[in-house]
């Protein structure tokens, strides 16, 4: 699908956006080791993923045109304190709209928000099956730090887990 840059717009999620983004989420856990979320979720559990009750954070739906097309966000990493200036950031795509260059701009757009909320190293945890996914982040600065072997099961398979990392 070809996406004008200017149709993508973003904005802090929205309880309408909510059963949208599930069905998104929903193609990932059924679909992909996009996550390695294996059961379904419902709509209260969505709601717990896109927004994140510390304000430091934040969970942006995207848009492109008027069509819900994705989700973007950072949020708390781990919950020991000397991790607070860490974020774990994750980007979901319908389908049709990945390679468009929307992960590039949720990134351009997340990166100064985290900095300004003192985030100082951002995360990106991605299966090691999706390559696309490495390839944006390492084209947009991030640095692959390690691979841990074998940590995910999904599909009848194991599945490696890549860490990348920026300093923002």
């Amino acid at each position: 699908m070809h996406v004008h840059e200017e149709q993508i717009t973003f904005r802090p999620v929205q309880e309408r956006d909510i059963s949208g983004l599930l069905e998104i989420y929903l193609y990932y856990i059924r679909n992909s080791t996009g996550t390695f979320q294996i059961a379904e979720i419902g709509i209260d559990e969505m709601r717990a993923l896109v927004t994140p009750e510390n304000a430091g954070y934040r969970s942006f739906s995207i848009f492109a045109g008027c069509e819900l097309c994705g989700y973007a966000s950072y949020h708390k990493y781990r919950e020991r304190e000397a991790f607070s200036k860490t974020a774990e950031i994750s980007i979901y795509l319908k389908n049709e709209y990945a390679g468009c260059g929307i992960g590039s701009k949720a990134l351009q757009m997340l990166e100064p928000l985290a900095k300004n909320a003192g985030v100082h190293t951002l995360l990106a945890l991605v299966c090691h099956e999706n390559t696309e996914s490495i390839r944006l982040f390492k084209r947009s600065g991030y640095m692959m730090q390690s691979c841990l072997k074998e940590v995910g099961y999904k599909f009848g398979r194991y599945l490696d887990l890549v860490i990348l990392q920026k300093f923002i």
